[in-house]
Protein backbone atom coordinates (compact mmCIF):
# COMPACT_ATOMS: atom_id res chain seq x y z
CA UNK A 1 0.00 0.00 0.00
CA UNK A 2 1.28 2.95 -1.34
CA UNK A 3 1.54 6.03 1.97
CA UNK A 4 1.75 10.02 1.89
CA UNK A 5 4.12 10.84 4.80
CA UNK A 6 6.74 13.03 6.37
CA UNK A 7 10.54 12.65 5.88
CA UNK A 8 13.19 14.13 7.28
CA UNK A 9 15.93 16.47 6.22
CA UNK A 10 17.59 19.61 7.93
CA UNK A 11 20.29 19.63 10.93
CA UNK A 12 20.13 18.61 14.21
CA UNK A 13 17.09 21.38 16.39
CA UNK A 14 16.23 23.10 12.80
CA UNK A 15 14.00 20.33 10.68
CA UNK A 16 12.47 20.26 7.37
CA UNK A 17 10.01 17.45 6.46
CA UNK A 18 9.36 16.38 2.66
CA UNK A 19 6.01 15.21 1.66
CA UNK A 20 6.38 11.69 0.02
CA UNK A 21 4.63 8.63 -1.33
CA UNK A 22 6.34 5.32 -0.17
CA UNK A 23 5.54 1.64 0.22
CA UNK A 24 4.15 1.45 3.67
CA UNK A 25 6.35 -1.14 4.87
CA UNK A 26 9.54 1.16 3.77
CA UNK A 27 11.76 2.61 6.36
CA UNK A 28 11.17 6.48 7.45
CA UNK A 29 13.29 8.19 5.36
CA UNK A 30 13.92 5.40 2.50
CA UNK A 31 13.51 5.07 -1.16
CA UNK A 32 10.34 7.19 -2.08
CA UNK A 33 8.29 6.56 -5.38
CA UNK A 34 7.14 10.33 -5.48
CA UNK A 35 8.37 13.97 -3.69
CA UNK A 36 5.01 15.97 -2.95
CA UNK A 37 6.23 19.05 -1.46
CA UNK A 38 8.32 20.57 1.47
CA UNK A 39 6.85 21.68 5.11
CA UNK A 40 8.85 24.14 7.03
CA UNK A 41 7.86 23.70 10.89
CA UNK A 42 10.27 26.66 11.89
CA UNK A 43 9.00 29.26 9.70
CA UNK A 44 5.64 29.51 10.66
CA UNK A 45 4.26 25.59 9.20
CA UNK A 46 5.29 26.88 5.55
CA UNK A 47 3.80 24.38 2.89
CA UNK A 48 4.97 24.03 -0.62
CA UNK A 49 2.69 21.54 -2.39
CA UNK A 50 2.48 19.85 -5.82
CA UNK A 51 -1.47 19.63 -5.95
CA UNK A 52 -2.15 17.65 -9.14
CA UNK A 53 0.51 14.81 -8.33
CA UNK A 54 -0.91 14.71 -4.32
CA UNK A 55 -4.48 14.93 -5.90
CA UNK A 56 -3.64 11.92 -8.30
CA UNK A 57 -2.10 10.04 -6.10
CA UNK A 58 -5.28 9.94 -3.87
CA UNK A 59 -7.11 9.02 -6.38
CA UNK A 60 -5.50 5.92 -6.89
CA UNK A 61 -5.57 4.90 -3.60
CA UNK A 62 -2.58 6.22 -1.45
CA UNK A 63 -3.65 6.75 2.40
CA UNK A 64 -1.90 9.97 4.07
CA UNK A 65 -0.76 9.81 7.04
CA UNK A 66 -2.56 11.79 10.51
CA UNK A 67 -0.16 14.67 10.04
CA UNK A 68 0.10 14.70 6.26
CA UNK A 69 -4.05 14.74 6.31
CA UNK A 70 -3.73 17.58 8.33
CA UNK A 71 -1.42 19.51 6.42
CA UNK A 72 -3.65 18.82 3.28
CA UNK A 73 -6.28 20.01 5.41
CA UNK A 74 -4.93 23.63 6.12
CA UNK A 75 -3.90 23.74 2.63
CA UNK A 76 -7.37 23.15 1.14
CA UNK A 77 -6.19 20.26 -0.96
CA UNK A 78 -8.28 17.32 1.21
CA UNK A 79 -11.57 19.59 0.63
CA UNK A 80 -10.79 18.99 -2.99
CA UNK A 81 -10.29 15.12 -3.24
CA UNK A 82 -13.64 14.79 -0.36
CA UNK A 83 -15.73 17.14 -3.51
CA UNK A 84 -14.00 15.37 -6.18
CA UNK A 85 -15.14 12.10 -4.93
CA UNK A 86 -18.28 12.88 -3.68
CA UNK A 87 -19.25 14.82 -7.54
CA UNK A 88 -17.67 11.60 -9.19
CA UNK A 89 -19.96 9.14 -6.99
CA UNK A 90 -23.00 11.34 -8.49
CA UNK A 91 -22.36 11.41 -11.80
CA UNK A 92 -21.72 7.50 -12.09
CA UNK A 93 -23.87 6.67 -9.17
CA UNK A 94 -21.11 4.57 -7.96
CA UNK A 95 -18.52 4.57 -5.39
CA UNK A 96 -15.53 5.92 -7.22
CA UNK A 97 -12.16 4.47 -5.73
CA UNK A 98 -9.56 5.27 -8.80
CA UNK A 99 -9.59 8.96 -10.18
CA UNK A 100 -8.44 9.78 -13.77
CA UNK A 101 -6.42 13.79 -13.37
CA UNK A 102 -8.47 14.55 -16.00
CA UNK A 103 -12.01 14.31 -14.74
CA UNK A 104 -10.72 16.29 -11.62
CA UNK A 105 -9.60 18.81 -13.50
CA UNK A 106 -12.73 18.61 -15.23
CA UNK A 107 -14.66 19.63 -12.17
CA UNK A 108 -15.63 23.46 -11.29
CA UNK A 109 -15.19 23.86 -7.73
CA UNK A 110 -16.07 27.21 -7.10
Amino acid sequence: MVKLRLTRLGRKQAPVYRIVAMEALSRRDGKAIAYLGNYYPLENSKVELKEEEILTLLGNGAQPTRTVKSILDKAGIWAKFEATKKELKLKTGKPVFFLNINLINSINYN
